[in-house]
């Protein structure tokens, strides 16, 4: 009886003209056009000690339809770990145009949520107070010169709110795509700022979170 219920599934997608199939996504950290990993030291001396963040509301949708809303509420992300930076969702798509979409951050209802288990767990080091809320990107690296530098964004009460939402388009749905953050350049836009230290929310966290979506770029693969 299951057998069968898939085969009429899986025939009900054909005759419409869906396709169903496993997407991969995958966040990597760059520095300019070189991938980073932890402790990645590069060309100018910069060694990136941890790069972490949340992803939350991840859709998918097409040029005519919502196809895709990912139920898990938020994803902890480590851009500098090929075990940990990848999410594969199921995806049923039925347009040659495919859009994805997602946010850097957690919205004020899981903030306002308090602890919770799993990757927000405080343990994880993303969680300032019940008053900040989480960090929604974690950057820790040590100048060329030995200085620290500790960009740790967050805030989701106004006016300070930092989280940000952006979107891909594609021409057709590929098995793997790369979201792909160029770092120095988040760096350099920080450092041009005079800023080393993000501890709290603050203009300053807002507008590296918004710095940071301007440096995403997305990788497809067939």
């Amino acid at each position: 009886m299951k057998n069968l219920f898939r085969y009429s599934l899986l025939l009900a997608f054909l005759v419409q003209g869906i396709t169903l199939c496993a997407q991969d996504i995958r966040f990597e950290a760059y520095w300019g056009i070189n991938p980073l990993h932890r402790d990645s030291l590069t060309d100018e001396g910069w060694r990136i000690t941890d790069l972490r963040s949340y992803i939350s509301d991840l859709n998918i949708s097409t040029s005519t339809d919502s196809v895709w809303h990912d139920p898990v509420p938020a994803y902890l992300i480590d851009w500098l770990d090929t075990t940990r930076n990848r999410i594969q969702i199921p995806v049923m798509v039925n347009d040659t145009t495919t859009r994805l979409c997602f946010t850097i951050g957690l919205d004020s209802a899981l903030n306002c949520s308090g602890i919770q288990r799993g990757v927000l767990d405080p343990v994880n080091g993303m969680y300032w107070t019940w008053q900040s809320g989480f960090i929604h990107l974690r950057l820790e690296a040590v100048s060329p010169q030995g200085k620290a530098v500790e960009l740790h964004l967050g805030g989701y009460r106004y006016p300070h709110a930092a989280i940000q939402s952006t979107c891909f388009s594609f021409s057709r749905l590929k098995k793997t795509i790369c979201v792909r953050m160029n770092v120095q350049a988040l760096i350099d836009y920080m450092q041009e700022k005079g800023i080393d230290h993000i501890m709290s929310p603050g203009q300053a966290a807002k507008a590296g979170i918004e710095k940071a979506a301007t440096v995403l770029a997305v990788e497809e693969y067939p």
